[in-house]
């Protein structure tokens, strides 16, 4: 009976994982579909409006918060909170990862610039409260 329960939960995990790997191969096609159609002033004028203060974040070296060095400067990523975009990073290992960085970049530009123009003394939440 124990031996069946362990098979039971070892296939179950294993199908948890593949699918964990089948949606990171398929994520990044949907990711860039979603921030070219995405209205990143709306998005973060609503952000605004629920009191979610948090920047967007693309991986790279370090974080970079595009949009952000403007008004808080360079550390912006050191002293706010930031949600990173999945699947950005420095390791372009395809024309759609290139094409992801490209398009969450610009959304994260714009969607920041417009969050810290609506924040209160123009600050972002922060890291703490991440």
């Amino acid at each position: 009976m124990h031996t069946r329960v362990r098979w039971r939960i070892v296939a179950a995990v294993l199908l948890i994982v593949l699918g964990a790997i089948t949606y990171s191969i398929a994520a990044p096609h949907l990711q860039v579909a979603h921030y070219r159609h995405a209205d990143p002033v709306a998005d973060a004028l609503q952000a605004a409006h629920r009191g979610d203060f948090r920047l967007i974040g693309i991986a790279g070296r370090g974080i970079l918060v595009p949009g952000a060095d403007s008004v808080l400067g360079a550390d912006a990523a050191n002293m706010c909170a930031v949600r990173v975009v999945p699947g950005t990073g420095d390791v372009i290992t395809s024309a759609l990862t290139r094409q992801l960085n490209a398009v969450a970049t610009a959304y994260a530009r714009a969607y920041n610039r417009t969050l810290l123009a609506h924040a209160p003394g123009h600050r972002c939440a922060p890291r703490s409260a991440a």
